[in-house]
């Protein structure tokens, strides 16, 4: 093994928008420690949080990133909108404590997941994205190819562009990343997955007959809309036969945790996701990329529920349904005892064996 000192320093920090921007970096510092690198870990919240737990032996450093609320009805665009200004500033924020923190800190490398001003001239600067070519609500459509220019362009900022999927015809984003010309500094690392990332394939090694959970429910994301779907299906669970699981992302309700035969776990490792996949009988989620990107590793099929207005997840699902990966259903719509009927029928045996070989495939630098 190469020698540390020799090595230089990595920062890593993922945006703190749900846990999935995080639970994608756990392959990608693990791949550092591998090679030998020193990690320092940077962000706030949940997301910090997440990445600790998993490696609580890291330095880490306070540095806050942009924290989104949703609006508790079917559109999000005038939250986002409101938004811009303040996720402008946080990105010249970030930009100017990355810039005193390298020399203080030593750090060589910086790896960041959506954190568009965490770059330098002064050490090799990676950024995570697989919104290329953002997907905007119809009124505002005539601005997606502009939106598209802007991100190449801040995205040139970088050393290097990793985008988490595959080319070609197991591309899972689409048009968030396909539709126009990729960046000339883009690279695809193959899908990220924290959860499975010591996976050789993608067979699953759970079955039917050991299956811990009827029903898993893996959710995180801004509020209030997390708490509005949980809601939704605590209400239908309560009549509701066999024993069920939620991961929340610290969510736990004094009165809903007395439910029968459901066990809440807030904040999960990697560990416990996997086996919870693995072996529950039906998984509901949101089509957030990082939650599509494990099921794909585990090859395991989910009843997905896009976040009302989030017109990123609204495609997701959409676009896995038409292929026939996943069951979707809108939120207003949804009913547990005809969802979980239509995926025992139509989806529980789908597997996915075009991805052998195509999980957490992280270029060297």
């Amino acid at each position: 093994m190469e020698d540390p000192a020799n090595k230089p320093k990595v920062f890593i920090s993922a945006l703190d928008w749900g846990l999935g921007h995080a639970s994608r970096m756990v392959p990608v510092i693990q791949h550092c420690l591998n090679r030998g690198h020193t990690v320092l870990l940077g962000g706030s919240g949940d997301s910090l949080n997440l990445l600790v737990r998993e490696f609580p032996r890291l330095e880490c450093v306070w540095l806050p990133s942009a924290r989104i609320r949703y609006s508790p009805g079917n559109s999000q665009l005038l939250m986002i909108l409101f938004r811009v200004p303040w996720l402008i500033f946080i990105t010249l924020r970030e930009h100017y404590l990355l810039k005193k923190m390298i020399p203080d800190r030593n750090i060589g490398i910086v790896i960041s997941d959506n954190r568009y001003g965490l770059y330098s001239k002064k050490a090799f600067s990676v950024i995570i994205t697989h919104q290329l070519s953002p997907l905007l609500p119809a009124p505002l459509k005539i601005f997606e190819y502009p939106l598209h220019l802007m991100i190449k362009k801040m995205v040139s900022r970088f050393n290097e562009c990793w985008v988490p999927d595959v080319a070609g015809e197991n591309n899972l984003t689409g048009n968030l990343t396909q539709r126009f010309r990729l960046p000339a500094n883009a690279k695809f690392t193959g899908l990220l997955s924290g959860p499975f990332i010591a996976r050789a394939s993608n067979g699953r090694s759970g079955s039917a007959s050991n299956e811990a959970y009827d029903i898993a429910v893996i959710l995180s994301g801004p509020e209030p809309q997390k708490s509005i779907f949980l809601n939704i299906i605590l209400n239908q669970l309560k009549a509701f036969p066999g024993l069920k699981v939620f991961i929340a992302g610290g969510f736990c309700g004094e009165a809903d945790t007395k439910l029968p035969g459901v066990t809440f776990a807030g904040y999960a490792g990697a560990g416990v996701i996997r086996n919870v996949i693995e072996n529950s009988g039906a998984v509901i989620c949101r089509p957030g990329y990082t939650s599509v990107m494990d099921l794909v590793a585990s090859g395991r099929s989910a009843i997905l529920v896009p976040t009302p207005g989030q017109t990123e997840q609204e495609y997701l699902a959409e676009r896995l349904s038409k292929a026939g990966y996943f069951m979707s259903v809108r939120q207003d719509e949804f009913d547990l005892a005809n969802a979980l009927g239509t995926f025992r029928e139509k989806y529980r045996g789908i597997s996915f064996p075009g991805y052998s070989g195509m999980i957490n495939n992280i270029p060297d630098f």
